[in-house]
């Protein structure tokens, strides 16, 4: 008896350039501060545009958008008014705090590069959604061809 099997695999994928860009020529080594006490070398990015910005208390924090290029999607990054306050904004996060009045204003913009990766292991995301038989003998997957086998 012939043994069949389904690989399946999913991919979402959003490549998402900054509206405005930042400059590689303004791309330097600096210091990025960890946690208190704590830096590390890192390359830091820097621009200079008009951005929405917001100020909100209630998280001891300011808030940043960084809209990407070609996209409805943007970034918005929390910057802790207090160096040492990431903690304290980490417990007072809430979709509430986000209630914010941006404006849009003229800043300077230091961000260390990074790259944003997500794997997700489906075995453990589908069963929460209630896709129970996927990976078992009992999975049921004729609708997805018209051929018949055996």
């Amino acid at each position: 008896a012939a043994s069949r099997s389904l690989l399946m695999l999913s991919f979402v994928g959003f490549a998402g350039g900054w509206r405005v860009r930042f400059s590689r020529a303004r791309t330097t080594d600096a210091l990025f501060h960890l946690s208190p006490g704590r830096t590390k070398k890192v390359r830091m990015m820097h621009q200079s545009g008009r951005f929405l910005v917001a100020d909100c208390p209630s998280m001891g924090a300011s808030a940043l958008v960084l809209p990407y290029r070609r996209s409805d999607a943007v970034m918005v990054l929390l910057l802790p008014t207090d160096p040492d306050g990431l903690n304290a904004l980490h417990e007072r996060l809430s979709v509430k705090a986000f209630e914010l009045r941006f404006r849009e204003r003229e800043v300077d913009v230091s961000l260390p590069r990074f790259r944003l990766r997500q794997v997700t292991d489906l075995r453990r995301v589908l069963p929460a959604l209630g896709v129970e038989d996927l990976f078992t003998e009992r999975a049921n997957l004729s609708g997805l061809s018209k051929a018949r086998g055996g």
